[in-house]
């Protein structure tokens, strides 16, 4: 495999500031959430290697290298779509210059996930990583593979990480639409306890069950974009209003039902003085708390000193256009 080398890409952590679910239809909750991305994630990387194609996790100073299976892996299932679809097109691909390296490459070598995202956090680490896999594997020249097209059949919810920046999402998490960039004056801290995994048929389940169950009304929550702004940025102001305003999770109350635990984190940040914005981030038992750069410091070591059992992590927003 001359002439290929290694390449890495980040896998950030996806947060929703917001989440409103609507009643389940078939197998599936409609829903509306405001996407938005940290510079905190897992990292993917490719190897070029004489060996069918597999995925493993790297060495870190806890846990040895393994290799992940095929049969329940996001990024696994990922590189097969892909692998797929360009089989599928093998006579364009010889036309084109490094067509057969690039199907090579999807079908020999090694892709190392170093994770740092837990996993039942609701942080996105397996939609993450493999919307990464699709980003670092599928070529650029090749327009006519849709890569949402084969996202959305690894996952309902790997489209919007395929460009990780703020959005707004609808459907089953296949209808996103761009937003303007968050604010980099919004410092961002992700906090979670590593002994709670809050598996999502749980957490859906508890939903399910609650006669509060609330109902997503279409239209009921007004995207940022019809804040009267049209340029690209909003003021932090802005920003500030509209989750003041209408972002919540309504899954909140069926994850701490599943585990109290997440309700004693969440607490944390709402009663911080200096976190002006908090909320439970998808179905995991992750939090996230947003604070002026400022602020983030103190408010760091006073999160860690008063719920030692929680790992806090400052972050920054993300934006890949």
């Amino acid at each position: 495999m001359s002439g290929q080398r290694e390449t890495s890409i980040l896998a950030p952590a996806k947060i929703n500031l917001h989440l409103a679910m609507g009643k389940k239809e078939g197998t599936f909750h409609p829903l509306q959430s405001l996407v938005i991305f940290a510079d905190f994630g897992d990292c993917l990387a490719y190897i070029p290697e004489d060996t069918p194609l597999h995925v493993s996790m790297a060495e870190t100073d806890d846990k040895p290298s393994i290799v992940l299976p095929a049969y329940d892996n996001l990024i696994v299932r990922a590189c097969l779509h892909v692998a797929r679809a360009l089989q599928a097109k093998a006579r364009a691909l010889q036309a084109k210059e490094g067509g057969q390296q690039i199907l090579h490459r999807l079908t020999k070598g090694r892709i190392v996930a170093t994770k740092r995202l837990p996993a039942g956090a609701g942080l996105g680490g397996g939609s993450s990583d493999a919307a990464a896999a699709l980003r670092l594997l599928v070529p650029a020249w090749l327009p006519s593979l849709d890569r949402t097209e084969l996202a959305y059949k690894v996952g309902a919810d790997i489209p919007v990480c395929l460009t990780p920046s703020p959005q707004w999402v609808e459907g089953i998490g296949e209808r996103t639409t761009p937003l303007p960039t968050f604010p980099a004056n919004f410092s961002i801290i992700i906090g979670f306890d590593p002994t709670v995994h809050l598996a999502t048929e749980h957490v859906f389940a508890a939903f399910d069950a609650s006669k509060d169950n609330p109902t997503l009304a279409t239209g009921a929550t007004p995207q940022p974009a019809d804040m009267g702004a049209q340029a690209t940025q909003f003021r932090a102001a802005e920003w500030h209003a509209w989750l003041r305003t209408h972002a919540r999770n309504h899954l909140t109350q069926a994850a701490i039902q599943v585990s109290p635990s997440v309700g004693v984190l969440l607490d944390q940040f709402r009663t911080h003085r200096h976190v002006f914005f908090s909320t439970l981030s998808g179905s995991g038992g992750a939090c996230v708390g947003l604070c002026m750069p400022q602020h983030l410091a103190g408010t760091l070591t006073e999160l860690r000193y008063q719920y030692p059992p929680a790992t806090f992590i400052a972050c920054n927003p993300y934006s890949v256009v």
